[in-house]
């Protein structure tokens, strides 16, 4: 009888320990499709959206530029990452010109590129 409730009582307290973290996780899980702090703008052939820690996410490059260059900063904010597939199957590029400003490339962001 004891056994039994203990038993219990760790697997409530594993499923509560399990719920509280996934609760805590949720918010830091954002898909690329368009959940972001601030609306998405554009500046030249870069569509873009601030990121959570006030850094600017690149999430299109819409140019036809042989030689892209990625600008260190937007609106005084830094380029911190390369969204997911911003840059898929531009068959122009042939260079790209990255700022140590960006700490990540997303999945696929220079995917189909020639």
């Amino acid at each position: 009888m004891k056994n039994k409730f203990l038993r219990r009582l760790l697997a409530v307290s594993l499923c509560a320990s399990l719920i509280g973290s996934a609760a805590v996780n949720i918010p830091l899980i954002v898909p690329e499709s368009g959940i972001t702090a601030s609306a998405a703008s554009i500046t030249d052939d870069f569509t873009y959206k601030s990121d959570y820690n006030g850094g600017i996410v690149i999430t299109k490059y819409t140019g036809t530029d042989e030689n892209v260059v990625i600008p260190k900063e937007i609106e005084g904010k830094p380029v911190t990452e390369i969204g997911s597939s911003a840059f898929e199957n531009n068959k122009n590029m042939k260079s790209v010109s990255i700022p140590d400003s960006v700490k990540t490339i997303g999945f696929d962001s220079f995917s189909g590129c020639t």
